[in-house]
């Protein structure tokens, strides 16, 4: 896979390659261990099933670096025209 942002002046990882997926799945076991440290038992089962969650997004899309992920949104529009993304409405002068 080349690099969309060093110009292809070297390889960078594959997001979907067995390593990366793995090393991802570590960090999370890793992360999801250290919840028995959570006193609020209801807490430590939400938690628990969005690290599983997690892992399975990573094992069906794979892991790649934040610098590379790439969000994709939705702005929405009132009836009216105005921008929503505030919340605050329009602006009265």
């Amino acid at each position: 896979m080349e690099c969309l942002f060093c110009e292809k002046k070297f390889r960078c990882e594959n997001p979907k390659s067995k390593e990366e997926i793995d090393k991802s799945l570590k960090e999370i076991d890793d992360d999801l261990k250290r919840l028995k440290e959570v006193a609020d038992p209801e807490a430590r089962i939400k938690l628990q099933k969005m690290g599983e969650e997690l892992k399975e997004r990573n094992r069906r899309f794979g892991n790649a670096h934040p610098s590379v992920l790439l969000a994709i949104g939705k702005k929405t529009i009132t009836p009216r025209g105005h921008s929503t993304c505030d919340g605050a409405g329009p602006k009265k002068r």
